[in-house]
């Protein structure tokens, strides 16, 4: 006997499971030194609303990963001083995997506080299928 399907229509909009990116998949490495003794970093990457992210990120020489803290989150640009803010995931340590579908068109990425003495160099993967004008920004220079 055959096989009969049952065929259910796939969420669209919003609810979409599948979508489709005037751009080309991408994929980064990146190693990024954080200071030891409360240094700090945040690495952004601009993204419009729908950009898709997979990413995995790991400090492998951190002595105390507790020492080690971080924050996920997107924002929107402020306009007149003002703008959005949200935390996807906040504490300590030293590595992570996940995806993230971003929420609005903002910077979206990483804030990390090494706690600990010695420097360490963060090993941050991502992936993403993004749309024209998404790019990376590291914000080292700011220290925040």
């Amino acid at each position: 006997m055959a096989q009969q399907w049952n065929e259910i229509p796939a969420p669209s909009g919003k609810e979409a499971v599948s979508r489709t990116y005037g751009a080309a998949y991408r994929t980064d490495v990146i190693d990024v030194r954080v200071r030891g003794n409360g240094g700090q970093l945040e690495y952004m990457i601009k993204m419009n609303a729908g950009d898709a992210l997979v990413y995995s990120w790991e400090v492998p020489s951190v002595a105390d990963p507790q020492a080690f803290l971080t924050e996920f989150h997107g924002h929107t640009e402020p306009v007149g001083g003002r703008g959005d803010l949200m935390f996807y995931e906040k504490g300590p340590g030293a590595k992570a995997n996940g995806s993230l579908i971003a929420p609005w068109q903002g910077i979206h990425g990483w804030y990390w506080q090494n706690n600990g003495e010695a420097p360490v160099v963060v090993r941050l993967m991502n992936s993403r299928l993004a749309s024209p004008g998404s790019r990376s920004r590291n914000n080292n220079h700011r220290n925040c």
